[in-house]
Protein backbone atom coordinates (compact mmCIF):
# COMPACT_ATOMS: atom_id res chain seq x y z
CA UNK A 1 0.00 0.00 0.00
CA UNK A 2 2.82 2.44 0.84
CA UNK A 3 4.40 1.77 -2.54
CA UNK A 4 1.15 2.74 -4.24
CA UNK A 5 1.06 6.02 -2.29
CA UNK A 6 4.63 6.82 -3.25
CA UNK A 7 3.97 6.24 -6.93
CA UNK A 8 0.77 8.26 -6.76
CA UNK A 9 2.58 11.16 -5.15
CA UNK A 10 0.69 10.77 -1.89
CA UNK A 11 3.75 11.06 0.34
CA UNK A 12 5.75 14.23 0.08
CA UNK A 13 8.35 15.22 2.63
CA UNK A 14 9.13 18.74 3.74
CA UNK A 15 11.47 20.49 1.37
CA UNK A 16 10.71 18.17 -1.53
CA UNK A 17 10.59 20.01 -4.83
CA UNK A 18 7.03 19.42 -5.96
CA UNK A 19 7.15 21.92 -8.82
CA UNK A 20 10.21 21.35 -11.03
CA UNK A 21 8.72 23.33 -13.92
CA UNK A 22 7.99 26.30 -11.64
CA UNK A 23 11.60 26.18 -10.41
CA UNK A 24 12.92 26.17 -13.98
CA UNK A 25 10.60 28.98 -15.06
CA UNK A 26 11.54 31.05 -12.02
CA UNK A 27 15.23 30.56 -12.71
CA UNK A 28 14.65 31.88 -16.23
CA UNK A 29 13.06 35.05 -14.84
CA UNK A 30 15.83 35.43 -12.24
CA UNK A 31 18.49 34.93 -14.93
CA UNK A 32 17.20 37.95 -16.81
CA UNK A 33 17.61 40.04 -13.67
CA UNK A 34 21.07 38.78 -12.78
CA UNK A 35 22.57 40.23 -15.92
CA UNK A 36 21.49 43.75 -14.94
CA UNK A 37 23.67 44.15 -11.82
CA UNK A 38 25.94 46.71 -13.48
CA UNK A 39 23.17 48.60 -15.26
CA UNK A 40 21.92 52.08 -14.47
CA UNK A 41 19.61 52.35 -11.49
CA UNK A 42 16.58 53.24 -13.60
CA UNK A 43 17.12 50.21 -15.85
CA UNK A 44 17.44 47.85 -12.87
CA UNK A 45 14.40 49.38 -11.17
CA UNK A 46 12.29 48.92 -14.31
CA UNK A 47 13.36 45.28 -14.59
CA UNK A 48 12.70 44.61 -10.90
CA UNK A 49 9.23 46.15 -11.20
CA UNK A 50 8.50 43.90 -14.19
CA UNK A 51 9.79 40.79 -12.43
CA UNK A 52 7.40 41.00 -9.44
CA UNK A 53 4.14 40.12 -11.26
CA UNK A 54 5.93 37.37 -13.22
CA UNK A 55 7.13 35.77 -9.98
CA UNK A 56 3.70 36.14 -8.36
CA UNK A 57 2.14 34.36 -11.35
CA UNK A 58 4.74 31.57 -11.15
CA UNK A 59 4.04 31.16 -7.43
CA UNK A 60 0.37 30.56 -8.24
CA UNK A 61 1.29 27.64 -10.50
CA UNK A 62 3.59 26.02 -7.93
CA UNK A 63 2.81 24.09 -4.79
CA UNK A 64 4.29 23.30 -1.42
CA UNK A 65 7.68 24.69 -0.43
CA UNK A 66 8.39 25.82 -3.99
CA UNK A 67 5.29 28.02 -3.98
CA UNK A 68 6.39 29.63 -0.71
CA UNK A 69 9.92 30.23 -1.96
CA UNK A 70 8.75 31.89 -5.18
CA UNK A 71 6.19 33.97 -3.28
CA UNK A 72 8.93 35.20 -0.91
CA UNK A 73 10.91 36.38 -3.95
CA UNK A 74 7.88 38.33 -5.20
CA UNK A 75 7.14 39.69 -1.72
CA UNK A 76 10.73 40.91 -1.34
CA UNK A 77 10.38 42.94 -4.52
CA UNK A 78 7.07 44.41 -3.36
CA UNK A 79 8.50 45.29 0.07
CA UNK A 80 11.46 47.11 -1.52
CA UNK A 81 9.09 49.82 -2.78
CA UNK A 82 11.23 50.45 -5.86
CA UNK A 83 9.81 52.97 -8.32
CA UNK A 84 11.69 53.41 -11.59
CA UNK A 85 10.38 56.96 -11.95
CA UNK A 86 12.45 58.04 -8.94
CA UNK A 87 15.84 59.68 -9.50
CA UNK A 88 19.00 57.56 -9.37
CA UNK A 89 20.08 59.15 -6.09
CA UNK A 90 16.87 57.92 -4.46
CA UNK A 91 17.01 54.50 -6.11
CA UNK A 92 20.64 53.74 -5.25
CA UNK A 93 20.15 53.04 -1.49
CA UNK A 94 16.87 51.22 -2.12
CA UNK A 95 18.55 48.97 -4.69
CA UNK A 96 21.45 48.24 -2.34
CA UNK A 97 19.03 47.24 0.41
CA UNK A 98 16.99 45.22 -2.05
CA UNK A 99 20.08 43.36 -3.32
CA UNK A 100 20.90 42.17 0.20
CA UNK A 101 17.36 41.05 1.00
CA UNK A 102 16.81 39.46 -2.41
CA UNK A 103 20.06 37.51 -2.26
CA UNK A 104 18.93 35.89 0.98
CA UNK A 105 15.55 34.77 -0.36
CA UNK A 106 17.22 33.70 -3.61
CA UNK A 107 19.48 31.36 -1.63
CA UNK A 108 16.43 29.91 0.14
CA UNK A 109 14.77 29.40 -3.24
CA UNK A 110 17.87 27.63 -4.59
CA UNK A 111 18.01 25.30 -1.56
CA UNK A 112 14.39 24.28 -2.06
CA UNK A 113 14.64 23.84 -5.82
CA UNK A 114 17.99 22.02 -5.92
Amino acid sequence: MLLVLLFAGGCRGAGVNTSPQACDDTRTVLGQFHGLRGSAEEVRATQIEAMQPELAKLAESADGDVKGAIQRLADTIEAADIDSSQPAATLRPKLAEFDTAFEQVRQEFDEICD
